[in-house]
């Protein structure tokens, strides 16, 4: 069983800077889980990487996860667009626009409150990481029992270890779980 890590930070750049640390220190590095403390906000970090074997291919991934308490209905989800999204969209699957044509064209967009992915993602800073991914999901989950917290999850289809793309990538979900909680308190 892997030993439970709390990292940390009074700003963005340290906690960072102490998780790149830490993940450099592994010697071993197929999994990892840390959980990340900045102010109020704390987010679960986990890095898989599989070689595969074989015949078989590998596989990593990267999570960041944060829950929140919410008792609005507002979910989004945003992710790589890719030929299977183009069909769904011919087939008329629902796709935001947020008038930035880079981003457009490379981000599905799903929501029930056009306005407040725009408001979101109105900042170059928080879209530029996700531009950068191959295959990733951000997705505000709420729960269907209640009482649970609702729960942001940005899921990555490759292991991210690059200290600087990390914590762009940390700084752009952070941006979203504050909105998303601060949405549901109001």
């Amino acid at each position: 069983m892997q030993e439970e890590r709390h990292i940390t930070g009074q700003t963005i750049e340290e906690l960072c800077q102490k998780l790149a640390e830490d993940i450099q220190q592994q010697q071993d590095l197929l999994q990892y889980q840390a959980i990340l403390h900045l102010h109020e906000t704390t987010v679960i970090f986990q890095l898989d990487i599989d070689l595969g074997g074989g015949f078989e291919s590998g596989i990593s991934t990267t999570l960041f996860s944060g829950a929140f308490q919410s008792t609005t209905g507002y979910r989004f989800s945003l992710q790589q667009q890719g030929l299977l999204e183009e069909v769904g969209k011919l087939l008329g699957m629902q796709d935001i626009k947020i008038g930035e044509h880079e981003f457009d064209a490379h981000t599905l967009i799903q929501t029930n409150d056009e306005e407040k992915v725009r408001r979101m993602l109105s900042d170059a800073a928080v879209r530029k990481p996700l531009l950068q991914l191959s295959d990733y999901r951000l997705e505000l989950n709420l729960p269907d029992e209640e009482g649970l917290p609702a729960r942001l999850d940005l899921w990555i289809q490759e292991a991210v270890t690059d200290p600087v793309q990390l914590c762009q990538l940390y700084h752009t979900f952070v941006v979203f779980l504050t909105f998303a909680a601060a949405d549901a308190a109001q």
